[in-house]
């Protein structure tokens, strides 16, 4: 295994990278320092305490989309390839290879892989399934983050207007979270209009416009963006569907 990491400044320089505490970005480096050649991790846990870093770093990390943990206790840096890579001489195949079967790589980034056998939301009891030959064989491991690929209409109105998407997942579970928390859909939504008018009317640039999985997070639809809020009947116009984001099948916590 090569013994020299490095890490990415379009990873560093991110603004959600730098809006998360000194303590997770310190988390995040020790993870990669100790990832294997493929980027993942064996032991993260033992990482954190070792670092006196808390378990809110790293669901920091989680939840801003920079590794992805499994039930097994791993990680993986999701950007490792954006960063790393080794030298056909000196690569080493990685040993989290049950893990590694839950993902794929959209260009040089990981990604939870929606088809993949075994990939399951938490709280799913089944830990056998029968195969077409009647075998009994064991489930992959589940990962601790995943949801299916079921989206509800009401967030699909939401992310199909927004003008800077990144990690749809995620940002589909903190919306799910910002409801059962209690937060009206249209609190969300006139806030996402807010916005949208605000990014349109400052001819803001689309590197600088706020992910969407960032709004989400960070509640920004409670800031005042110097727009007058979105008329009432702009709802009718967009033809809101009505409550019924309980859909089946979706995760609705990281961990």
């Amino acid at each position: 295994m090569a013994r020299r990491r490095m890490i990415s400044k379009d990873v560093w320089d991110e603004p959600d990278f730098n809006s998360m505490t000194k303590t997770a970005q310190v988390l995040y480096v020790n993870l990669v320092l100790n990832a294997d050649d493929e980027g993942f991790v064996i032991n993260p846990d033992e990482i954190k305490k070792s670092k006196k870093c808390t378990d809110n770093a790293m669901q920091e990390l989680i939840d801003n989309g920079y590794i992805i943990m499994f039930d097994s206790g791993k990680a993986v840096v999701r950007h490792w390839y954006m960063m790393n890579r080794v030298d056909k001489d000196k690569f080493k195949e990685t040993k989290c290879q049950d893990d590694k079967s839950l993902l794929l790589l959209n260009g040089d980034v990981y990604e939870l892989d929606p088809d993949a056998e075994g990939a399951s939301t938490e709280g799913d009891e089944e830990d056998a399934s029968a195969s077409a030959d009647g075998k009994v064989r064991e489930n992959r491991p589940s990962v601790k983050n995943v949801v299916k690929d079921q989206y509800t209409q009401r967030f699909e109105l939401l992310w199909n207007h927004y003008p800077r998407k990144n990690d749809k997942q995620k940002a589909f579970i903190a919306f799910k979270n910002a409801l059962n928390e209690g937060v009206p859909f249209e609190t969300i939504y006139y806030g996402f209009e807010r916005y949208n008018q605000f990014v349109k009317n400052h001819h803001i640039d689309e590197k600088d416009v706020i992910y969407g999985v960032t709004f989400i997070n960070k509640r920004k639809w409670e800031d005042d963006f110097g727009e007058a809020r979105a008329a009432k009947d702009s709802r009718e116009a967009a033809d809101i569907p009505p409550a019924n984001d309980k859909a089946e099948g979706i995760s609705d916590h990281l961990l």
